[in-house]
């Protein structure tokens, strides 16, 4: 993460140009796939009806910490299913496991 963040620093000195080329062609394509993503949902999200109370926030918090450690579990579960993890090793010694 920030590897294209730091792509642009290290060529803005040398060639601003094109580091502001990386940060568009970025921009367009990740904005792109999140915005065609979402695409769908933008009435939903748009309806009058929608809650405007405060407690919405708090609500969300919840759901995404709960469905995190429910992740979490199910991703356990199925590596347990599958013969478990291997044991931890030092990766000084076993840099590829």
């Amino acid at each position: 993460m920030g590897a294209a963040f730091l792509v642009m620093a290290r060529t803005f000195m040398g060639n601003p140009l094109r580091s502001l080329i990386i940060g568009a062609y970025i921009f367009v394509v990740y904005g792109s796939a999140a915005g065609l993503a979402l695409a769908p949902l933008v009435k939903r999200f748009d309806s009058p009806q929608k809650s405007r109370s405060w407690a919405r926030f708090p609500l969300v918090i919840a759901l995404m910490l709960a469905l995190a450690v429910a992740g979490t579990f199910l991703v356990n579960l199925c590596a347990l299913a599958m013969g478990g993890l291997r044991p931890k090793r030092s990766i000084v010694e076993h840099p590829f496991w």
